[in-house]
């Protein structure tokens, strides 16, 4: 998640969808979802700029 986080905003998308793939093999029993956009509709850390936390 550090590797994730010193990335450019343009590249974080990917690189959560890379880090996120076990759970969504898992998750792929319910359909087409998209744990990218999961992360961004709930608490998820900001992907498109830094966040001081």
């Amino acid at each position: 998640m550090v590797d994730l986080l010193q990335r450019p905003f343009e590249e974080r998308p990917n690189a959560l969808r890379e880090m996120l793939s076990p759970p969504q093999t898992a998750m792929s029993v319910m359909g087409d979802v998209d744990l990218v956009q999961m992360h961004r509709m709930g608490s998820g850390f900001r992907l498109d700029r830094e966040d001081p936390r």
